[in-house]
């Protein structure tokens, strides 16, 4: 399952019916590639690319936090301006120009430096190197478990069609589902709050059957 969210990605290896990922903590997940962190809003453009095309040369990014992943894909049409849920960079609006003039100021430049057209190169080409950041942590995982590559791969989260489902493709994973099919798509879209809320219920459905419901709602609690 590759679940990405607004902020990080979770590789997650699932091997006859059990989670069988090796790291038990983030550090341990960032070493083995099991979380990557870019997302589909929050990620600092600057944490994604180092240049970016402009007119046929490549130049290097400003360090701030000019622009972030949300911008990159409201302005490829990747997202609408109301899954953009998460705060802009200089705290302004949603619109095509506004999200332009943010990544544009990523190469200390502005609408009347750069036009929309040349923005939304610079934009394609983070999206490609957005997709192989999630690319490399996926070698990494198959590397330590070979026999995922020809088992169905799910996809989830807000990014799961437009960056886990084209980096699973360009990795070379030929079965590939969308979790929301078999959850649901406002579950999907919160893959990991779902689980947490199946396991709940399973673990009170346990206490039930002992006859301890209170009992087992304040554990859960």
């Amino acid at each position: 399952v590759v679940d990405v969210g607004s902020t990080t990605t979770s590789i997650i290896p699932v091997l006859n019916g059990n989670v069988a990922a090796k790291g038990r903590n983030d550090l341990e997940k960032l070493i083995l590639g099991e979380l990557v962190y870019t997302g589909v809003l929050r990620t600092n453009v600057a944490a994604i690319v180092s240049r970016v095309p402009i007119k046929g040369k490549l130049v290097n990014v400003s360090s701030e936090f000019f622009a972030q992943s949300g911008d990159v894909h409201l302005i490829l049409g990747n997202i609408k301006a109301e899954d953009y849920t998460v705060d802009t960079p200089d705290g302004r609006g949603l619109t095509l120009n506004e999200a332009a003039a943010r990544l544009a100021r990523v190469v200390c430049a502005d609408l009347e430096l750069l036009t929309l057209k040349e923005v939304k190169t610079i934009a394609k080409y983070i999206y490609e190197a957005q997709i192989q950041q999630i690319v490399e942590g996926l070698k990494r995982v198959v590397k330590h478990f070979p026999k995922l590559k020809f088992k169905p791969a799910y996809t989830a989260g807000l990014g799961g069609k437009i960056l886990a489902w084209k980096a699973l493709k360009k990795t070379g994973f030929k079965k590939l589902r969308d979790l929301s099919r078999v959850i649901g798509v406002s579950e999907a879209k919160a893959a990991p709050a779902f689980g947490l809320a199946v396991m709940g219920a399973e673990f009170l459905e346990g206490e039930l059957k002992d006859g301890g419901c209170v009992k087992g709602w304040r554990r859960l609690n």
